[in-house]
């Protein structure tokens, strides 16, 4: 147990002292993600002592243990991969990915195409992200309703938006590269 607090600690630790406010960016989701793992492994039955017995429910320190363990897990694989991309940034991971897939080659698998499209995508995701904000913010539903009805605009904006970048996936690829010649 020592060592997932340990490992709770130091998520804590990066998530408030680390200088950039990315780190911070997502923690709702993240705590909710979190939560529901350890609610639905706590709600298992597992075999051991019981802590507590209610109505319906039964807790056991396994039980406790387990759901300890898987949500740490989660805690600690999020703020580990956003503190891999914040230091390190995409690119470099996947070019790296790419080099250690290079032995791949040898047995006939292909990981070139693969890591290709990889970086590609990852080059469209800002131009996709700032088409579904520039629909979402036309939207007349958005300024109003609430939280199932705005949820239901980015449905409705998002499905439309992935199929036009699956039809015209061009539109897309000449955005990229004018905002690419403005960053140069």
């Amino acid at each position: 147990m020592s060592f997932f607090y340990a490992v709770l600690f130091v998520a804590l630790g990066l998530y408030l002292f680390y200088p950039d406010r990315r780190m911070k960016r997502g923690v709702l989701p993240i705590g909710i993600f979190s939560l529901s793992v350890f609610v639905s492994n706590l709600l298992l039955f597992t075999p051991g002592r019981v802590v507590y017995e209610g109505a319906f429910l039964t807790i056991t320190d396994s039980g406790l243990y387990t759901a300890l363990v898987r949500a740490t897990r989660v805690i600690g694989l999020v703020y580990g991969a956003k503190l891999l991309v914040l230091s390190s940034g995409l690119k470099e991971i996947v070019s790296a990915l790419k080099k250690l897939s290079s032995p791949l080659k040898k047995v006939g698998i292909s990981v070139d195409s693969f890591f290709d499209t990889l970086t590609l995508t990852l080059s469209l995701l800002p131009v996709i992200k700032e088409e579904a904000l520039k629909r979402v913010s036309t939207s007349r539903k958005h300024r109003r309703g609430s939280l199932f009805s705005r949820l239901k605009v980015w449905v409705d904006v998002m499905v439309p938006l992935l199929l036009d970048t699956i039809r015209m996936p061009e539109v897309f690829l000449e955005r990229t590269t004018g905002q690419n010649r403005n960053h140069l």
